[in-house]
């Protein structure tokens, strides 16, 4: 007597934001309920001819999610660039209980593991190695990046376990040898500092970096497209993409910067007599809201892919900080994406250009303390 699993998640690691339906039943015998345990939340379900059925997605991303969507990791170390992070990667036990009328139980488990990301229906095709995966949106097993010298940046990798990973530079031969944790790793090409960390002991040329992952076991796991540019000012942006990692990009440094402004109340003060009046009304003060429209420049048909995933992602960062220095969590201001429609491609152009507007953080202004006197 056991429990028939008749449907369920397919693949060795699941995005989280799509569907994870579950449908299961007793091999023997006539089902009254069941009980589906997730983490600290327990399920009661009834059964549709004998079958039970329940999309893990929500409870999934609840779990998952518990901060926000924040990245947390700090570069806190200058020789060290490789640094797990525990909030890309979930690794969960679903426990199954089925109930029969006669009183018998059956129990199964079933285990998942889910990348922070999401998968379109219609979505490039293209075999995924299950020992190593490179975070970044692409339409075949090829990464493209871009890495502005002199800011942060990190490749987000997933590993199905525990293992060393080496790197080789296929123009000078160099190669660099890493250990990952089963989960995401984040290498960090840069913490801002451009003298130390990776590039002290794997250098980057300027232009582009071919750059093999071979493991012990799997032989090529992944090619990585590393073009580099040099240090340069502009408007510096993080951004968690469709694929579970961090992308990062540098807008131009010309930018329009709009101020929105409302008034938060007006008070009638018109109780004087009219040679003694200075003013019929007062405001209690404003509340302002900055925004920027800012340029990508025109980009290659690898880098409008990668770019295209700040438009509709959950988390982004503005980098408050200058070039050529080690950054802290409090370098990253949140910022958000204005509403409303973009171009993120037309066939007809060799090359796009993106011109965003993102909403920067809250504008303090001079109030009355409530934003108002009564």
């Amino acid at each position: 007597m056991a429990i028939t699993i008749y449907k369920e998640p397919q693949g060795t690691i699941l995005p989280a934001y799509n569907n994870a339906i579950l449908e299961f039943g007793p091999d023997t015998g006539t089902a009254a309920r069941a009980l589906v345990t997730v983490g600290d939340y327990t399920f009661e379900l009834s059964p549709n001819e004998g079958v039970f059925y329940i999309n893990l997605k929500e409870v999934i991303t609840l779990l998952f999610n518990q901060n926000a969507f924040a990245d947390t990791v700090v570069v806190d170390v200058a020789s060290n660039y490789v640094f797990p992070d525990a909030n890309l990667y979930l690794e969960q036990e679903i426990n199954l209980k089925v109930i029969l009328y006669n009183g018998d139980t059956f129990t199964n488990t079933r285990t998942y593991a889910f990348l922070k990301s999401v998968q379109q229906q219609i979505h490039p095709l293209y075999t995924v190695d299950e020992t190593l995966q490179l975070l970044t949106p692409s339409t075949d097993s090829a990464k493209y990046i871009t890495y502005f010298e002199g800011q942060p940046f990190d490749v987000s990798i997933y590993a199905n376990a525990a293992q060393e990973v080496t790197l080789t530079h296929v123009a000078n031969g160099t190669t660099l040898t890493i250990n990952v944790l089963k989960g995401v790793n984040r290498l960090f090409l840069s913490s801002g500092e451009s003298t130390q960390g990776f590039e002290a002991v794997f250098p980057l040329y300027y232009g582009i970096n071919q750059i093999e992952l071979t493991t012990t076991t799997a032989g090529l796991v992944g090619t990585l497209f590393v073009t580099k540019k040099e240090v340069n000012c502009g408007v510096y942006l993080k951004w968690l993409n469709a694929s579970g990692g961090w992308s990062y990009w540098r807008f131009k440094p010309y930018y329009e910067e709009t101020l929105k402004t409302k008034t938060l109340n007006t008070i009638n003060n018109d109780f004087y007599n009219l040679e003694e009046a200075q003013s019929g009304t007062f405001s209690t003060g404003k509340e302002a809201e900055v925004s920027l429209k800012i340029s990508s420049g025109f980009l290659s048909e690898e880098e409008k892919r990668v770019v295209a995933t700040l438009f509709s992602s959950p988390k982004v960062y503005y980098y408050h900080n200058n070039p050529e220095q080690a950054f802290s969590l409090t370098d990253w201001k949140e910022v958000e994406i204005a509403q409303g429609s973009y171009m993120v491609n037309n066939t007809r152009l060799r090359k796009t250009e993106f011109r965003p507007v993102i909403t920067m953080p809250m504008q303090y202004t001079q109030t009355y303390a409530g934003g108002s006197i009564f």
